[in-house]
């Protein structure tokens, strides 16, 4: 016997990973609604306003939402973890790091919606698969860790990624090239 669950009322309907309370045993779903994204439950009641230009279901770590053209990372009782004052905010699925962006600078954020960078870099690479990255601000290159620990300090001139997935880099200081 067919039961129909979610009524055919949303112009998008996507039933969502692993983002939900602990103790919840039923799927949410993404739903778009006059071209904003919200949540409902398995009984179609409202669990975030349909009021986001962008909803991203990260599983575990939240969401990703955007009001206008600003993002922030949220829950799904709506409640943002961060404001919405950010250009941009995205994973590399390589970390459980963000990567966000604020008046061009970058800066990293953890899954809890904790800063561990403030926006101030004015480049990042990915992470390595130690969790290494290599990041620069004003013209000069420094390594961090996956917690955002300055391990090298930002004394290098030039970087060149030797072996991307390793911790391997190489970098130029005073004219001369030296390994990290």
């Amino acid at each position: 016997l067919f039961h129909e669950k979610i009524p055919a009322n949303y112009d998008s309907v996507v039933m969502m990973g692993l983002w939900r309370f602990q103790d919840d045993k039923e799927p949410d779903f993404i739903v778009l609604n006059n071209g904003k994204w919200g949540v409902i439950d398995i009984k179609n009641n409202v669990k975030m306003q349909p009021e986001y230009s962008v909803l991203i279901d990260l599983g575990e770590f939240g969401g990703l939402a955007a009001k206008k053209d600003k993002f922030a990372f949220v829950r799904t009782d709506s409640l943002p973890v961060t404001p919405f004052i950010y250009d941009t905010i995205y994973s590399e699925w390589s970390q459980s790091n963000f990567v966000v962006v604020k008046d061009k600078k970058i800066g990293l954020m953890v899954d809890n919606g904790k800063m561990i960078v403030k926006p101030s870099l004015d480049e990042a690479t990915r992470t390595s698969t130690y969790g290494c990255r290599c990041v620069k601000m004003n013209g000069k290159y420094a390594v961090l860790s996956s917690r955002g620990k300055n391990l090298s300090g930002f004394v290098y001139d030039d970087f060149k990624p030797y072996q991307q997935v390793h911790d391997e880099m190489l970098f130029k200081k005073n004219g001369k090239w030296g390994f990290f």
